[in-house]
C-alpha cells in the first residue's frame, strides 16, 4: 500500500523493448520521460513535482499489477490526461504490455447521441449500435475526464437523484453502459475525473457508485492547485519543486 492508493505487487513482465530503451529501466522512467517530451511540445508549465512523481509511478504500478481497474481522482490542470498519454506511449516503446485505447468521456457521449451512424475511430468503425459493444468489449481502454460529458443543464437540476440522470429515452446513456459492462466483467479500465465519488450515483448508478469503491478499484488521489492556476506561485511552487533533471 502506498499513500497514492491500493495496488496489487507488480507482476514479472518480459520485456521487449525497442533500440535505445534499457531492458532493465523501469517502466515509471519511460512514463515520466514521455510526460516531459509532451510538457514540452505542447509548452505547459507543467512539473515533474513530488506528487506528480508518486502518480507516474503509481501508474506503473498499475500497469504491472493485477488489478483491473484504476481511478484517478483530482481537479483540471493537475497532470491527469498528460501522464495518461505518456503512459500510453511508453507502452508503445516498451512493445511488453497491452496498450490501452484512450477515450476521452465526452467523445464517447457523442458516440451514444449518434448510435445511428458508422463511427470510426482508431481504426475501428462500428456500424449503428454496434460502436457501444465494440468499446465495451476492448481488452483494454481509458476513459479520460469521466464527468466532463455531463452538460451544465443537467448538473444545474435540483431534486433527488433520479431526478439529476440525463434523459437516454428511458435507456442506460452510454458511460452507464460503458461502466457497468466493463466492472461486471472485469475488462481492464483506467479512469481520470475530477468529480468526487457521489457523483457517479447520482449521474451514472449507483452500481458504478459501487463498484468504484470495491478493493479491485486501484485509487489515486491528486490534491493542490491546479498548474495554470495563478496561485501556483511563491511557496505552492516551491512546494512542488522540480524534479526533472
Amino acid at each position: 500500500m502506498n499513500s497514492m492508493g491500493t495496488i496489487l505487487p507488480p507482476a514479472t513482465p518480459s520485456f521487449n523493448p525497442t533500440p535505445g530503451v534499457q531492458m532493465n529501466e523501469p517502466l515509471a522512467e519511460t512514463i515520466k520521460r514521455e510526460f516531459r517530451k509532451i510538457c514540452e511540445s505542447r509548452d505547459e508549465v507543467f512539473y515533474l513535482d513530488v506528487q506528480t512523481n508518486r502518480l507516474i509511478e503509481s501508474v506503473a504500478e498499475f500497469v504491472q499489477s493485477k488489478k483491473p481497474f484504476l481511478i484517478i481522482y483530482g481537479q483540471m490542470g493537475l497532470g491527469k490526461s498528460n501522464v495518461l498519454q505518456a503512459m500510453r506511449n511508453a507502452l508503445k516503446i516498451r512493445g511488453a504490455y497491452t496498450i490501452p485505447d484512450i477515450y476521452g468521456a465526452d467523445e464517447l457521449r457523442r458516440f451514444g447521441e449518434n448510435k445511428n451512424k458508422p463511427c470510426t475511430r482508431n481504426g475501428r468503425t462500428w456500424d449503428g449500435s454496434d460502436w457501444l459493444f465494440g468499446v465495451e468489449s476492448l481488452e483494454y481502454i481509458a476513459i479520460d475526464d469521466l464527468g466532463a460529458e455531463i452538460p451544465k443543464t443537467w448538473r444545474d437540476k435540483s431534486g433527488s437523484s433520479g431526478e439529476n440522470v440525463p434523459d437516454w429515452g428511458g435507456q442506460q446513456g452510454p458511460l452507464t453502459r460503458i461502466l457497468e459492462s466493463r466492472f461486471n466483467h472485469d475488462k481492464r479500465m483506467i479512469i481520470t475525473t475530477n468529480e468526487e465519488p457521489a457523483f457517479f450515483a447520482r449521474f451514472y448508478s449507483e452500481r458504478v457508485a459501487e463498484r468504484i469503491t470495491q478493493d479491485r478499484v486501484a485509487k489515486i488521489v491528486l490534491n493542490g492547485y491546479s498548474f495554470r492556476d495563478p496561485r501556483y506561485t511563491g511557496k505552492e511552487r516551491m512546494k512542488r519543486k522540480n524534479l526533472f533533471p
